[in-house]
């Protein structure tokens, strides 16, 4: 998993960026203009990162995918593979980032003038990564706050972008259990039969009881109201034997529930 603040801290970082390059006089958006030899090829070894970065997260999304199917010692090698080949996303993901940041903050837009059709490229190029992030909050971790101030941070540098604007809107939809799509749920459904349904929770509506289950809460309003999956430990696995969507209804502050209409 990434770095819990790297992709909102370069959104935050590229939006101050091109709000101070606006309010500036001249200087350094003159030369970034002109382009150079030098930009140029700053920009080749950009998109050739971006190519070698997008196929391998290809590689991993194949990788996780063949895990969710097996079983056995089949499961356990590929979950070594899974474990590495996220590493080494990682690692490339964040070295592409913090040079595709400092390329746009180095060769900002000319006050009073429309970016050029590099600049305009490598700030959507910079929007697509944030959606990135925005999205493996989401999925990783349940953080639906996280991923809307990733969405808005990116949407200050990029202003209309669609992508954006429709990923920020689907987030924003799902936010909130709806009972319709909770209806879907069945006991004895496993864990991830549960998260490809309903979604990761957050981890802090996550609780585990000493009866030998464990309660996942998903919020359902902005007033701490949430609904609740319960699950029976089954070995290495969890297996649900009650849900509720009302298991928690406007109520104020307490051990479970509290957090739920907060964070996610």
């Amino acid at each position: 998993m990434r770095s819990k603040t790297f992709g909102l801290g370069l959104a935050l970082l590229l939006s101050l960026s091109m709000l101070t390059s606006l309010a500036a006089c001249g200087g350094a958006g003159d030369e970034a203009a002109e382009g150079g030899a030098g930009q140029d090829a700053q920009w080749a070894e950009l998109e050739q990162m971006k190519q070698t970065l997008d196929a391998k997260r290809a590689e991993l999304a194949a990788a996780r995918e063949q895990l969710a199917a097996a079983e056995g010692e089949e499961a356990e090698q590929l979950r070594v593979r899974v474990d590495q080949l996220a590493a080494e996303t990682q690692t490339m993901a964040d070295d592409f980032n913090a040079r595709l940041v400092g390329f746009i903050n180095e060769n900002p837009p000319v006050v009073g003038e429309p970016p050029t059709e590099r600049q305009q490229a490598a700030i959507r190029m910079k929007s697509d990564e944030d959606i990135v992030y925005a999205r493996e909050y989401i999925a990783d971790g349940g953080d639906y706050a996280r991923a809307i101030d990733i969405y808005n941070a990116a949407l200050a540098a990029d202003p209309g972008n669609p992508d954006i604007e429709a990923a920020l809107a689907e987030a924003e939809g799902q936010r909130y259990m709806s009972e319709d799509r909770f209806s879907q749920l069945k006991a004895g459904m496993s864990a991830q039969q549960v998260r490809e349904l309903l979604g990761t929770p957050y981890h802090r509506n996550v609780r585990e009881y000493e009866d030998n289950a464990v309660g996942w809460f998903y919020p359902t309003d902005a007033n701490r109201s949430a609904a609740a999956v319960y699950f029976r430990k089954r070995g290495d696995d969890l297996e649900v034997y009650k849900f509720d969507y009302r298991a928690v209804v406007n109520e104020g502050p307490r051990e479970v529930g509290a957090t739920n209409g907060q964070q996610g």
